[in-house]
């Protein structure tokens, strides 16, 4: 299909569309980007209709101020099956322009957007650059304004893409809750259906709970500050106090041996030592390699939380905002929106499981690695005895002991913080992953309803007619 031409009249590209702060629109299109479905929130802005967005190219509505290379990125994001997230001015049918922040979900078959209105200061950052890269695009080519785009992203603070995403997601969502808190309930016409209203109140009351719950989420995530903790903690810093503990429980061995009878105790000592700090050695290996997988997958469990919040406020917004005759009419304008979102969930679930398996892991051998520095804490008090009997012993085993002292408190120092850090996060995904799995059940239910009682309506709607 060929696309429909925009208007070029420059007064209208001056001039912006309306889109509404509270305001949700979603589209779904094939792998190829051709548009299969919209909502009436889209049609509105856009200016097309549905009949002429429907296989057309998604990028009939790009404008010319957007860079090439946004979408670059964002078609090798997504076509690698990540979720995507980016600011897109776009251009209506009758030329005017509007600025969404676009939220690329990957489906089986293609992909489903969700945009809502940009408001945080990220985005007038994110104009003034694009306003770069184009310059970039035109003088050095669509490769070097990718690399550039890097350039700028890090002179922010920010290291990767996904990193801006992150923060995008934070202010935008953030602000838009407090939006949804202060926005008056917008009044829709009812349908003369009693039970359609019953019915679509139900599903509605299940989203705002659905909702409820995700707020309170990203409010104790965000109060955990953990993002400050992953950017500073760093197990390599005491991984080298870790070796030193190897090479002294060694020559304390060495050294215990060479001792007379009186410095059998400390043999002793020393043995037990050494046997107690091979396996606090095996357990920091251990514990490294859990942590460090950890604070991996924290970052991706952190904003899945945001990509449900989108996705429920999606579902919320199109249940509650549109017009709708009857429940059949309701169910086969989102079904597509709830299958999409339920999947999203389900594999969420799965996903959080998996990462409340390795939290509760790392949680235990930080928990094991204390065990094991409290016990050296006691062999060092114990050799700190031995070796004071005689001044023989005080010369030759006091250096050891001195190291050891040092050790404990360096360590104990080192893993303070961490060990906090642990639980907190044992302490949210434990409070997560039953608030995603209810959502879960919620959404199903939701969709069971939605066909329940639109063959109950029918039904009703049959007999009435006999």
């Amino acid at each position: 299909m060929v696309p429909k031409k925009i208007n070029s009249d420059p007064i209208f590209q001056q001039e912006e569309a309306a889109f509404l702060d509270d305001e949700i629109f979603v589209s779904r299109t094939d792998l190829k980007g051709i548009i299969l479905e919209g909502n009436s929130v889209f049609t509105r802005i856009s200016e097309f209709s549905l009949d002429e967005l429907i296989g057309t190219p998604h990028n009939i509505i790009r404008h010319p101020d957007m860079p090439k290379c946004v979408f670059k990125l964002l078609w090798n994001r997504i076509k690698n099956r990540q979720v995507t997230v980016a600011y897109v001015k776009n251009q209506s049918k009758n030329g005017k322009f509007y600025w969404v922040l676009a939220c690329v979900f990957i489906e089986e078959g293609g992909y489903f957007s969700i945009r809502i209105k940009p408001q945080s200061k990220l985005k007038s950052i994110a104009e003034q650059i694009y306003v770069k890269l184009l310059e970039v695009e035109k003088d050095k080519g669509v490769e070097k304004a990718s690399e550039f785009l890097m350039q700028e992203l890090k002179s922010l603070g920010i290291h990767s893409y996904d990193q801006f995403m992150v923060a995008v997601l934070k202010d935008e969502l953030n602000l838009r809750i407090k939006i949804r808190g202060q926005s008056p309930s917008v009044s829709r016409p009812k349908s003369n259906n009693e039970i359609f209203e019953q019915n679509k109140n139900l599903i509605i009351m299940n989203l705002e709970r659905s909702f409820r719950s995700i707020k309170q989420i990203i409010k104790n995530t965000e109060a955990s500050k953990f993002e400050e903790f992953l950017s500073k903690s760093n197990v390599d810093s005491f991984e080298r106090i870790s070796d030193r503990i190897e090479v002294l429980s060694v020559n304390m061995c060495i050294t215990a041996n060479k001792l007379s009878r009186e410095g059998s105790a400390l043999y002793v000592v020393a043995n037990t030592f050494q046997a107690t700090s091979h396996k606090f050695l095996k357990t920091f290996l251990e514990f490294k390699k859990s942590y460090d997988s950890m604070k991996m997958e924290l970052q991706t469990n952190y904003t899945d939380i945001y990509y449900a919040f989108i996705q429920v406020e999606m579902l919320h917004s199109s249940v509650k905002n549109e017009t709708y005759s009857s429940m059949g009419e309701l169910f086969s304008k989102n079904n597509y929106l709830f299958d999409a979102t339920l999947k999203f969930f389900t594999k969420t679930e799965e996903k959080q499981a998996s990462f409340m398996k390795l939290v509760d892991n790392t949680n235990r051998l930080s928990k094991s690695l204390i065990q094991h520095l409290t016990r050296i804490d006691l062999i060092k008090t114990g050799g700190k005895i031995e070796g004071s009997r005689t001044d023989s012993l005080i010369s030759v085993f006091g250096p050891f002991i001195n190291e050891m002292e040092k050790f404990v408190d360096e360590y104990r120092e080192s893993m303070e913080g961490i060990e906090s850090f642990v639980e907190t996060t044992y302490q949210l995904v434990s409070e997560m992953l039953p608030v995603i799995r209810n959502i879960n059940y919620l959404i199903n239910e939701s969709m069971i309803h939605f066909k329940d009682s639109a063959i109950e309506i029918s039904n009703k709607m049959e007999e009435q007619a006999s």
